[in-house]
């Protein structure tokens, strides 16, 4: 926020005017924006976005701050870091304080130290972005920004003329068309409080503002609470029209609070900064002007209890209780109007494209390597065709080595840990000495594939050390096989176990109620053989021996060219047609054989 617009403060409004309107975090009935009780998260589906940020948190000056006592801020969810252009110039950090918010944020997505990430700038307006400004931001700056609009030309509550508002559109979109700039920029224009009868989305006089707004799909509100809450009720209803303006043309709305001392200016320490953000926010939500997000931020000092500082989340008055509180705030969906400046995106697609597309850098861990090379990791990755679409998100470990850049001759190494979101690819390749073992996800149905792609060696898993010459494994070489299984135990629902299936038929083994092996034919509901075949070598398909079961159950039949018993068979009847031998054993008993007496 640059100079604040002099006025006439007439009357007041405290918070207690305000009608509260209950609702969970994140979720809003604005405008019907958002249907009540549905999450906001819900505008992002397919995009595969792990969060949706509704708070961001910064300080021009005392930005190194936010690396202590955030716990409670990160544990939300919803609350990410604000990039002041001045927050990340050197004079104001150190490299080593970048790495210490870098080594803190960088689970929410935050990319301090190469640039782009799922956080949100702040810019002035309306120079080209230099050298500087992007190494600042190492490299290259959040997809979503506000700009601070010049003086002369509609900035900080003054009059936009259709010539400003021309200018600015060229000056934006220059802005915009540079590698590494934002491409969801937020002109910060708010109305006149001290004309609170020109509405904002009706009056001439804010026409080239809305112009403006629609031409780069977003506009801020930046204004203190403190100062807010003095204004006349009329003045508020004009912020509320402003945003309600925004909410139906579908477009991104920023409400920026910060502290501020009535009639006293400068730096000092505003005691009623969270009291008047709740009054002021309380208000505009009981309108039904939900913003689709909120930046809390400080311009002056370090000093506590001086100034409101980024002190800590256990710090009373500091702006990150500001943030906590509006944490649990209602927002309205996400902007979806793609805007007329070439080049601009939509916030919505703004935010799925930052969270997919910003270098992949970790936060809380110091030994990360990475690509010595100033080419985007994520076109890198793309022109290599290995990957669909990523989401990341840690709390312990990611490693990235790239070798060769192509990926042919030291293909890219990516070591994911617990606690880690998933690396979605068509395809992991893992390398070794005999060649190529393959894990693809099929393209016809819901299988995984393992094969070998360079030699005719097997494909397959190895469960346990490789080393052991016991470890189980599943392979495929010539055909399928499992191989040194010990004990191998396989067990299924109810009565079936095991299920065999091949070009004629299917056949079940398991377990009978009763205990003992079953063997079973599910093929067919109609009497069907279900038995066993053997198959000896040089056995012909004729001759194999069998012994099936038909009948309902109640024919066995053994099948065979010669059948011999050994030992005692007994026999409750037989029967059968033919002629049979009659014969006496050496003990002189008769008996009956197929074959000739001896």
């Amino acid at each position: 926020m640059q100079s604040l617009l002099s006025v006439l403060f007439i009357g007041s409004l405290t918070a207690a005017s305000a009608m509260a309107r209950p609702m969970p975090p994140w979720k809003s009935d604005a405008g019907g924006e958002i249907s009540a009780g549905t999450d906001a998260n819900e505008s992002l589906a397919g995009y595969g976005s792990p969060v949706r940020f509704t708070v961001f948190l910064g300080a021009a000056t005392g930005f190194p701050q936010l690396a202590n006592d955030v716990q409670e801020s990160l544990s939300r969810g919803n609350i990410t870091l604000y990039e002041h252009g001045v927050s990340v110039n050197p004079a104001y950090i150190t490299s080593a304080q970048r790495e210490a918010l870098q080594n803190v944020w960088g689970s929410t997505g935050i990319r301090l130290t190469t640039g782009g990430g799922t956080g949100m700038a702040e810019i002035g307006c309306c120079s080209l972005l230099s050298f500087s400004d992007l190494k600042n931001f190492g490299g290259s700056l959040p997809l979503l920004a506000n700009a601070n609009l010049p003086d002369d030309e509609g900035g900080d509550g003054t009059v936009m003329t259709e010539a400003s508002e021309a200018d600015l559109e060229l000056k934006l979109a220059a802005i915009v068309a540079q590698k590494g700039a934002p491409k969801n920029i937020a002109p910060i224009m708010r109305p006149d409080p001290a004309q609170p009868t020109k509405l904002w989305e009706a009056s001439a006089l804010y026409a080239p503002n809305r112009k403006l707004a629609l031409y780069t799909g977003a506009v801020a509100i930046d204004i203190p609470p403190t100062l807010a809450m003095s204004f006349p009720g009329a003045a508020l209803d004009n912020y509320v029209n402003e945003i309600k303006w925004a909410l139906r043309n579908r477009i991104r709305v920023t409400l920026i609070v910060s502290p501020y001392v009535m009639g006293k200016g400068g730096c000092v320490f505003d005691s009623r900064f969270l009291e008047n953000t709740k009054a002021f926010t309380t208000y505009l939500i009981s309108k039904g002007a939900d913003p689709t997000e909120y930046v809390v931020e400080s311009y002056c000092g370090e000093v506590r209890n001086t100034v409101n500082s980024p002190s800590g989340d256990h710090e009373s008055e500091s702006i990150n209780q500001v943030a906590l509180f509006l944490s649990t705030m209602p927002v309205s969906a996400p902007g979806t109007t793609v805007p007329a400046m070439p080049g601009g995106l939509s916030e919505v697609d703004a935010i799925a494209s930052q969270m997919s597309d910003s270098k992949l850098h970790v936060a809380k861990v110091a030994d990360q390597t990475f690509f010595s090379s100033d080419k985007n990791v994520n076109s890198i990755i793309r022109r290599m065709n290995s990957l669909d679409g990523m989401a990341y998100q840690s709390d312990v470990k990611v490693s990235i080595h790239g070798g060769a850049l192509d990926g042919t001759v030291n293909p890219l190494d990516i070591t994911i840990c617990p606690n880690c979101s998933m690396l979605m690819q068509n395809a992991l390749v893992f390398q070794a000495t005999h060649g190529n073992g393959v894990l693809q996800g099929s393209k016809t149905d819901a299988m995984i594939h393992v094969f070998n792609p360079t030699t005719p060696a097997p494909s397959g898993f190895t469960f346990g050390n490789m080393s052991d010459v016991r470890a189980p494994q599943v392979f495929r070489e010539t055909g399928q096989g499992m191989s040194n299984v010990e004990g191998l135990m396989i067990r299924g629902a109810d009565e079936m176990v095991l299920g065999l299936w091949g070009k004629n038929g299917f056949a079940n083994l398991g377990i009978s109620d009763d205990g003992l092996l079953e063997i079973r034919n599910p093929g067919s509901s109609a009497d069907y053989h279900t038995g066993v075949e053997f198959a000896p070598p040089g056995a012909d398909l004729a001759n194999r021996p069998k012994i099936t079961a038909s009948n309902e159950g109640n024919t066995l039949e053994i099948t065979s060219k010669n059948t011999i018993f050994k030992g005692n068979t007994t026999y409750s009847s037989l029967s059968g047609n033919g002629n049979a031998y009659a014969c006496l054993d050496a003990s002189g008993n008769l008996y009956r054989s197929m074959t000739a007496c001896r």
